[in-house]
């Protein structure tokens, strides 16, 4: 958060240098809005939130604004650490809870506008801040940085022993979790525009991403599995430039620039390990004494990118766009184990020793293209087709160098070549018109059409082939209708009915159908709901899959903002899921189908109420209660609730004081050992610029 005190001190020089001219009111925006077409008009998954309240007036002068400083206190955690931390990870202290500041001032030769945005900082998981700034017609710059403090470490999860509760008491977890993450994941975007507003807008921008940290991985060692230590340390830069070009009937987008990345890791461990296996195998007891790998990725490639819109005449739109890259990369391992451990090539020899040595290299060049038209034929019809095409294709070789140190016997000593090529190709065209068949009743119909094919090296269950080819086809029919019966109604509905005949994987699509449906209903500007049901469901018939999957979900919004009394506001949304998943699988070491059945069925209900209490003193106070809540039940059943309530005290027109509790709740009835509740109480002070 110090980075940001610089900067605010500064704010106050930027306001001096602006002079003393008055701020002119901006005339309204001349010309017609563009008429948003009927298929255009696609309503959102959610009913939208209310708008954000402004909690500055303008206030003459160039700055304007406000900035939440706050203190959060947690009386105390119940239930397992952990899984708070997993889900929610907020902690205590003094926190910049917000800041939005923006300046303003056209008199400034070098800078009229600013805008600096923050949030979260001062300790918790996710902090973001954006930097908005520029002078009209001359440049403009965009800045973005976000910080996430990922941790992910449930003590069911990837545990072979953890199970669900038994009569009389939860079945607590034997070994700790096999797959945890303790990081930090940060984000830095840059982009720089000269000449805002014209013709040719040329462009240059930085970005920057990285993850670094520990948790735990597992080192695979023959028949057995062993959880070590993880280090982790990832980082990508990306350097790109550019032009943009803006004309009336012409519009393009010509970019190029360079990747680079690393990828390393470490893994580890000094202490003796019995592994996953409870059993002995062959009658010896297998075990890790010391472990470790490193593994270290490197590499780098350009790109370069276009995309370009035009309308050719009235009656016809045409756009396209075209992306190339072509990274390379290299890698390097080593892994050292000692135990009692067994090669994975000669399931019947025991060694106390081994050492691996991997090096290879890679290539992938990637291009994708998209063509596409808009035809309007008279006033009521509309017909569009696109096609686009997506090649990639991966070479690589690698080496092998591997040391067996038998418990007796000689040193068996190892080498083996890879050498691999993977080839994707995928096409897709789409045909549909759009017919208005009355100024109320829209109509909408196509069809799809997918082809593909891949060759990779086949699995180790097929060693009767080097290298493995697959197709994929499928057909697709598209429908949809819009219904406008009276001024504040609006009824959407969508369907899409797939035929595959060949597919990549044994859960792509195959035979499956979408249906979705909308009602929009806004009643005298006052109360505005929104209900939407979708279905998918996906069956693959084919031999040794039996795959059927099938999603449903349904959702109810409220929102009511009274215009005789505007101090209340409701807000609520209710919404119900289901998925229903079943599949067999085949267990590598015994190579027997086991059927893999998941069911969830989910309710979720938000609700929210604003009051705006009569003034004292020429102040308004400001109360909201509200709160959400998750029920599930099926495979994994999961109850969780969060309750909030928060008020805000005027104690001068350019400060606030504020105050919000909130409580975290989580229980699971086949896991009550990861469960968690807890009190949070906010209070801080809002500064009115």
């Amino acid at each position: 958060m110090r980075n940001f005190f610089p900067l605010l001190i500064a704010l106050p020089l930027l306001a001096a240098g602006a002079g003393t001219a008055k701020d002119e009111p901006q005339a309204p925006v001349a010309g017609k809005a563009e008429e948003q077409k009927p298929e255009e008009k696609k309503a959102e998954e959610k009913v939208e939130a209310a708008p954000a309240e402004s909690p500055a007036p303008q206030l003459e002068g160039p700055l304007s604004g406000y900035i939440d400083a706050g203190f959060r206190i947690r009386p105390g955690l119940g239930g397992d650490r952990n899984t708070y931390r997993s889900i929610v990870n907020l902690g205590e202290g003094i926190r910049l809870m917000g800041m939005d500041v923006n300046y303003l001032s056209p008199a400034n030769k070098a800078l009229d506008e600013f805008h600096l945005q923050g949030y979260n900082w001062g300790g918790d998981p996710y902090n973001t801040a954006r930097l908005d700034a520029g002078k009209r017609g001359a440049w403009h710059y965009l800045g973005t940085y976000s910080n996430v403090a990922y941790f992910n470490y449930l003590p069911s999860f990837a545990n072979p022993g953890s199970g669900p509760a038994i009569p009389g008491g939860p079945k607590l977890p034997l070994f700790m979790n096999e797959r945890a993450y303790d990081t930090a994941l940060r984000n830095f975007d840059n982009l720089l525009e000269l000449f805002p507003g014209k013709h040719i807008i040329p462009f240059a921008g930085y970005q920057r991403n990285e993850m670094y940290g520990n948790g735990i991985t597992t080192l695979v060692a023959g028949q057995n599995e062993y959880p070590l230590r993880n280090v982790i340390n990832w980082r990508q830069n990306m350097v790109r430039g550019g032009a943009r070009f803006e004309f009336s009937r012409f519009h393009a987008t010509v970019e190029g620039g360079h990747t680079s990345y690393t990828d390393g890791q470490e893994v580890y461990s000094t202490e003796k390990l019995n592994g996953n296996r409870t059993v002995p195998y062959l009658g010896q007891t297998l075990f890790l004494t010391n472990g470790k790998q490193t593994y270290d990725v490197t590499g780098s490639g350009p790109y370069a990118k276009v995309l370009a819109t035009a309308q050719a005449t009235r009656w016809i739109d045409l756009y396209g766009q075209f992306l190339y890259t072509q990274p390379s990369s290299t890698v390097k391992f080593q892994e050292t184990a000692a135990g009692n451990l067994v090669d994975p090539m000669a399931p019947f020899l025991f060694y106390a020793q081994t050492g691996d040595v991997l090096t290879g290299s890679s290539k992938l060049p990637h291009s994708s293209g998209l063509v596409g038209a808009e035809v309007r034929l008279g006033e009521r019809l509309r017909v569009r087709e696109t096609w686009d095409t997506d090649r990639f294709h991966t070479s690589s070789a690698a080496l092998l160098a591997t040391t067996l140190t038998p418990a007796a016997g000689a040193v068996v000593n190892r080498n083996t070549s890879y050498n691999d090529l993977t080839v994707v190709n995928h096409d897709r065209n789409q045909l549909e018109a759009l017919f208005d068949v009355t100024s109320k009743i829209m109509f909408r119909g196509g069809w799809r059409w997918e082809r593909g094919n891949a060759s990779s090296r086949a699995n180790t269950y097929n060693p009767a082939m080097t290298y493995e080819p697959s197709r994929m086809e499928r057909n697709v029919g598209l429908a949809g209708l819009q219904v406008r019966p009276f001024s504040g109604l609006t009824w959407n509905l969508d369907y899409e009915r797939g035929d595959g005949k060949q597919t990549y994987y044994r859960t792509g699509l195959m035979t499956y159908y979408k249906f979705r449906t909308q009602v929009r209903y806004q009643f005298l500007n006052d109360f505005h709901i929104n209900a939407l049901y979708s279905v998918f469901n996906n069956e693959n018939p084919s031999a040794g899959s039996g795959y059927k999957y099938q999603a449903q979900q349904g959702s109810l919004s409220l929102q009511w903002m009274p215009q005789k009394f505007k101090a209340l506001t409701l807000l609520s949304d209710y919404t119900w899921s289901s998925i229903h998943s079943d599949i067999t699988y085949l267990i590598p070491s015994t190579m027997e189908p086991v059927a893999s059945l998941y069911r969830d069925n989910a309710h979720a209900l938000t609700a929210l109420a604003d009051l705006t209490l009569a003034p004292k003193f020429g102040l308004s106070p400001r109360l909201s209660l509200g709160g959400s809540l998750v029920r599930t039940s099926g495979s994994r059943p999961t109850q969780y609730y969060q309750p909030v309530g928060k008020v805000i005290v005027p104690v001068h027109r350019k400060a606030q004081f504020y105050s919000e509790w909130r409580w975290y709740g989580l229980s699971q009835p086949f896991y009550l050992y990861e469960g968690f509740r807890d009190h949070q109480i906010v209070v801080g002070l809002r500064f009115i610029l």
